[in-house]
């Protein structure tokens, strides 16, 4: 896993958007969140909050599917990231993980 940082503010996953990347939060919080007025698009309905040992994207990483929210850092966060392509090379590679 490569450790990044998100400035506050910045999408970390946005809404139908391919789960290239699976993200365990190291530091700092992450709001899951929809729009729900197109009249306000500075405005969010927030679903949850996560923060340090969360993971963000499990379940659409694992099936390639798009993510169905948008992920918005609350504050300064610092996350490892898997993308994909590098989980692939890890199956290939221990059958156990077959």
């Amino acid at each position: 896993m490569e450790r990044q940082t998100y400035e506050k503010g910045r999408l970390i996953c946005q809404k139908d958007e391919k789960a290239e990347s699976l993200f365990l939060i190291q530091d700092g919080i992450v709001e899951v969140a929809l729009k729900y007025d197109r009249r306000r698009e500075d405005q969010n309905f927030v679903i949850e909050r996560l923060a340090r040992g969360a993971i963000i994207n499990h379940r659409s990483f694992m099936v390639r599917d798009d993510a169905d929210t948008d992920f918005v850092c609350l504050t300064t966060v610092s996350v490892f990231v898997l993308n994909y392509n590098k989980f692939y090379e890890i199956k290939r590679k221990r059958q156990d993980l077959k």
